[in-house]
């Protein structure tokens, strides 16, 4: 990356990114100057829900989601270790993974170690419509990653009005809004297990993020997308008409 993407990128007109701070993180890592660079968010072709996910009084157990792969990246230690925190702490949880990769037999060794193997499923990987049915019937989506450029798998969330628990790192941050879209919290099990008790005993703050996710889903739109990216092409063009190497923002 430091010797070939360095000259991909500084060889081009314009580099999109998808969040603001990816945009610093290109920017200072490549040597890029940040108004070369145009963030444009990914999208989504999920069908968004009619209808706004409660509580309904509280539930017994929690029903928790990921969706990835199951890479070093994710950090899936940390996702069960805050399951297993939760369980000890504060009742009943059943945690879904929904994806495939190179740490499937470290994550079901983990599992095992755990004693997690009675609220953990490992459902490889899920696509299309049978993945958005098990959207819709999860509570709370969880993402414990180690780093991340965007996440699509956030606004497939929101789509289904699926509040969210993540950690707190650059990047999420910019999809995830703090008390809007889902609660932050620090990179440690007990942070993320307590984030999941706060959101799964609090109706009004569940039903409200719910809400909030369905109305912001609207923006990753993949029609909004590719206008953007229309806008864009078109902007470039004229760029170069008049002869000028470098956009303005």
């Amino acid at each position: 990356k430091r010797v070939f993407l360095r000259r991909v990128l500084r060889s081009a007109l314009v580099v999109v990114v998808p969040t603001d701070d990816y945009r610093e993180i290109i920017s200072r890592r490549y040597a890029i100057a940040s108004e070369r660079i145009v963030v444009i968010p990914n999208g989504t072709s999920h069908r968004v829900a009619g209808n706004a996910k409660s509580l309904s009084g509280g539930r017994d157990k929690v029903k928790l989601l990921f969706v990835g792969r199951l890479s070093v990246q994710k950090n899936l230690p940390l996702l069960l270790d805050a399951t297993a925190a939760y369980l000890r702490k504060y009742g009943d949880a059943e945690l879904r993974i929904v994806g495939d990769g190179a740490e499937r037999s470290a994550v079901r060794s983990r599992i095992q170690q755990l004693g997690l193997g009675n609220s953990v499923t490992m459902l490889g990987p899920v696509r299309g419509e049978e993945l958005e049915f098990i959207y819709d019937s999860s509570d709370i989506f969880i993402m414990t990653s180690i780093n991340e450029s965007f996440g699509v798998v956030f606004i497939e969330a929101m789509t289904k009005g699926l509040p969210i628990v993540s950690v707190d790192i650059p990047a999420i941050r910019n999809v995830v809004n703090h008390g809007t879209n889902g609660l932050l919290a620090e990179s440690n099990a007990a942070s993320i297990a307590a984030a999941i008790r706060a959101l799964s005993t609090n109706e009004m703050l569940y039903s409200t993020i719910s809400r909030n996710n369905l109305a912001k889903s609207q923006d990753y739109d993949p029609a909004k997308i590719a206008e953007k990216f229309m806008t864009l092409y078109d902007s470039i063009h004229i760029w170069r008409g008049a002869g000028d190497g470098c956009p303005h923002p």
